[in-house]
């Protein structure tokens, strides 16, 4: 029951928005883990508490799965301790984010056997509960990708971030491949 109370505790506060300024401020792995060991467990909180939130969620497996990977995630983000050396710390967001390879599909598993239950959780509650819990785990997954590249010197000093990268280019071309692809296949180039 302590950990209820904790994650209750957790879940009253709300995540901190950060922008691309406020992850290149943080390169330094110490820096990445202490604003994750204060940050993650709210959002992991929030979560469990999304899920808390449906009626009888206990009665569908995907969610009790999903509840558990996020509660595991939480008590092990609480306990660890990132001293004398972020080790431990490293092993715990490593999990994590481990853990969260197949939180997706068992959400949408979740979500179609939520609706079979009625047209109160039809596609308005699916997509507003869903576009909540899906852009918090994606931020989450993003800072903790960036704290592990950052401790493991995996991508370079600026972690995942590639100060380089034209992101308008990016989605240019992506707009510009669809197209083609639309364009092969229906005779069609849709206005992008």
């Amino acid at each position: 029951e302590d950990i209820s109370a904790e994650v209750a505790e957790f879940a009253l506060m709300k995540p901190h928005p950060c922008t691309l300024g406020d992850v290149v401020s943080c390169l330094e792995p110490w820096r990445a883990a202490k604003f994750l060991a204060s940050e993650m467990p709210i959002r992991f909180a929030e979560r469990i508490r999304w899920i808390e939130s449906v009626p009888k969620w206990e009665e569908i497996p995907e969610l009790v799965v999903v509840y558990n990977i996020h509660l595991r995630t939480f008590r092990a983000l609480r306990s660890v301790d990132r001293r004398p050396t972020l080790d431990a710390f490293t092993a715990v967001v490593k999990r994590a984010v481990d853990d969260q390879h197949e939180v997706v599909r068992l959400m949408a598993e979740a979500m179609h056997k939520l609706c079979e239950r009625g047209p109160e959780f039809g596609p308005a509650f699916v997509d507003e509960f869903l576009d909540g819990f899906l852009l918090n785990r994606f931020g989450s997954n993003v800072l903790m990708s960036q704290y592990l590249a950052l401790a493991n010197k995996t991508h370079g000093p600026t972690g995942i971030i590639d100060p380089r990268c034209d992101a308008a280019e990016v989605c240019r071309q992506a707009a510009r491949d669809v197209q083609d692809v639309c364009e092969e296949y229906t005779a069609h180039r849709p206005i992008v």
